[in-house]
């Protein structure tokens, strides 16, 4: 991969890193830590709010809250009680992937990176696992611990010369 593209790819990982700590922090009060690196395929039991942006540069967004993180932060977030299996969990994860998306996303286009997004997909289950294709050139998968608990941040990104040439 170019340095070029490797430093497209970086300023998404940086530009969702800032969304997540802006965003949690604005909700819980304390910004969340990012512990790094977390194992990609590693299965859990949760909820996964899902974005996919197209423009300039190819990626997809996936934030995953085990069912303790979800049940803890939805209320800081919507203002009330919210079971774990109700519809109303899935809307706030599926809304926090969108405030924490269309964050990232000014971030990106104040370097210069123009995309659009689309709207969110929620996931719930038990013993889920998330892969990303190997033939996609960037994933990252971060760990992050708030007061509220943890929950993980997946990324994969395609830079548009990317996306051209596996096309083409």
């Amino acid at each position: 991969m170019s340095v070029q593209i490797e430093q497209v790819c970086e300023a998404v990982s940086d530009c969702a890193k800032e969304a997540i700590g802006a965003t949690l922090a604005a909700i819980s009060g304390a910004e969340p830590v990012c512990r790094g690196e977390h194992e990609e395929s590693m299965p859990f039991d949760g909820v996964v709010g899902i974005m996919s942006f197209v423009g300039d540069v190819e990626w997809s967004l996936m934030l995953g809250f085990p069912r303790e993180t979800a049940i803890a932060l939805g209320p800081r977030f919507a203002g009330f009680e919210i079971e774990y299996e109700s519809e109303d969990m899935a809307d706030v994860v599926g809304e926090l992937a969108n405030v924490v998306s269309g964050d990232a996303l000014a971030r990106l286009d104040a370097r210069g990176l123009k995309a659009e997004m689309s709207l969110p997909t929620v996931v719930r289950g038990s013993d889920m696992e998330l892969v990303v294709s190997d033939k996609v050139p960037w994933r990252r998968c971060l760990r992050f611990e708030t007061l509220d608990g943890d929950f993980w941040l997946k990324l994969a990104v395609v830079p548009r010369a990317e996306a051209h040439r596996r096309a083409g």
